[in-house]
């Protein structure tokens, strides 16, 4: 056992800003029904990373999944990074991996766009990077430093009234 000795001074403390890879979506205005939207995913701190395994999710009633795109050159993003199969269900997977060193990407730079058309109204869709684990990792077979998630939210304008016009027809008895 040490014994604590006590030195008169100060202590400061930081941002509390969980560590990892920070990953930011930005939303954008509000749209309206029948919008085609692009969520642009960035980094600020891309900094020597060689893997990045995770889902984002939103709302299927609310957003239809088109497609993903502007994928990033430095990293090599090609479509097979993203698993669509659950997109129906408001899930895309997303599955990076060097293919011989850890990356860097500016703090400006996007690392895709995931595109939605707008179909639902009655409320606003959520568009998440999830998953258990997200993984981050610097190296191959390194520690996973995680991933530190800023989401947004697509907010969809009311459309107002919506009318139904019924005229006079025919038809069978």
């Amino acid at each position: 056992l040490s014994t604590l000795s006590f030195v008169p001074g100060s202590v400061s403390v930081g941002d509390c800003e969980p560590d990892g890879l920070k990953m930011t979506m930005s939303c954008g205005d509000p749209v309206n029904i029948g919008d085609v939207i692009c969520v642009p995913v960035k980094s600020d701190n891309f900094n020597n990373i060689f893997e990045m395994r995770y889902l984002v999710d939103w709302n299927p009633e609310i957003l239809r999944f088109t497609e993903v795109k502007l994928l990033n050159s430095t990293l090599t993003l090609q479509a097979s990074n993203f698993d669509a199969a659950n997109a129906a269900n408001g899930i895309l997977g997303v599955n990076w991996k060097s293919s011989n060193t850890s990356k860097t990407v500016s703090a400006t730079a996007t690392l895709y766009e995931v595109c939605f058309e707008v179909v639902g109204f009655g409320g606003n869709s959520p568009v998440s990077v999830k998953g258990s684990p997200m993984v981050a990792r610097q190296t191959n077979n390194g520690v996973n430093i995680g991933i530190a998630p800023q989401n947004c939210t697509v907010e969809v304008n009311d459309p107002g009234e919506v009318g139904i016009a019924i005229s006079s027809g025919s038809g069978q008895t």
